[in-house]
């Protein structure tokens, strides 16, 4: 009688391993529904109950994702303009034509109502990074974003949320997380602000210390799951939105990277020392720039 012993194959499978799943049933299914009641005016506090909701589990699902894999999201939304290359990002001067500034269809409460980047009162301001943090985003896997040229940025834009997909659909475009790029950061004690009370609201941070903490859009074209060798990956292909805005506003949720504190160099400035060696995720904020608690709040009727 012959015995046939199948020999164990080497080929490395195609398909997601079982951590690979975990995160992908843990964000997209968590998170995937923005499914709200419309009844009797009911529609403005669903929204706000259901934004309560994702972002816990945004929150809980980045946080899996970088025990797991030892990576966060990659591809994520920039909301600043950038010139034509995308290599050579703007300054931090005043919004025009020529400079850039922040993406037109980010709500106000973000950018600011007088539409001018250096004097303006919303939430972000903007800031150029350095090759310390540049290191410190490339050691959790966050090594490109989706960015807009100013060019693009026009009313031809359909879609506020898929701005930053490609073409057709978007007009958005890949670009190296690289010395220079200038990202949105929380305004913060030095950097657009007198002090750090916002964030030490949103993260528990030190209000009379400067940090940088930066606010990266959670679009359809962040990677969720990847491993080393790239056979593996998988894209949000609907990410999370913030019902409570008009359809021609920019409606993700931002994750918020910190990756620096004043320790005591130079007076309320970073010095290369002082940046973490990797980016640290302290949380997430709705579209119009509310953290948990303040929505959960909002939600309820409780906010003063």
């Amino acid at each position: 009688m012959n015995i046939r012993i199948n020999k164990p194959s080497n080929r490395k499978q195609s398909g997601f391993t079982l951590l690979e799943l975990v995160i992908v049933i843990a964000i997209l299914a968590v998170i995937g529904g923005a499914a709200l009641v419309a009844y009797d005016g009911l529609d403005k506090k669903a929204a706000k109950s259901q934004a309560t909701f994702n972002l816990a589990a945004i929150d809980k699902g980045v946080r899996m994702s970088k025990v797991i894999t030892g990576n966060y999201p990659d591809d994520l939304d920039l909301v600043v303009q950038s010139d034509s290359t995308l290599a050579d990002p703007t300054g931090t001067t005043a919004v025009s034509a020529d400079t850039g500034g922040f993406f037109s269809r980010v709500p106000r409460s973000i950018e600011g109502t007088d539409n001018d980047q250096s004097t303006g009162d919303g939430l972000f301001s903007m800031y150029a990074l350095t090759a310390e943090m540049v290191t410190a985003f490339d050691e959790v896997g966050i090594d490109s974003v989706r960015g807009i040229t100013i060019a693009n940025d026009t009313a031809a834009i359909s879609l506020a949320n898929r701005a930053f997909d490609a073409a057709p659909t978007g007009v958005g475009t890949e670009a190296a997380v690289a010395t220079g790029l200038v990202v949105p950061i929380i305004k913060t004690q030095n950097h657009g602000a007198a002090n750090s009370n916002d964030l030490a609201a949103i993260t528990g941070l030190a209000a009379d210390t400067t940090h940088i903490v930066v606010a990266l859009g959670l679009g359809n074209n962040s990677s969720i799951v990847s491993d080393d060798v790239t056979v593996n990956s998988g894209n949000f292909s609907e990410a999370p939105f913030y019902a409570d805005l008009a359809s021609t506003e920019y409606g993700r949720f931002y994750l918020l990277f910190h990756i620096a504190s004043d320790t005591g160099g130079t007076a309320d400035e970073i010095d290369a020392n002082e940046v973490f060696s990797e980016a640290r995720f302290v949380g997430v904020l709705d579209a119009e720039g509310n953290w948990l608690d303040q929505e959960f709040a909002d939600a309820n009727g409780t906010k003063s």
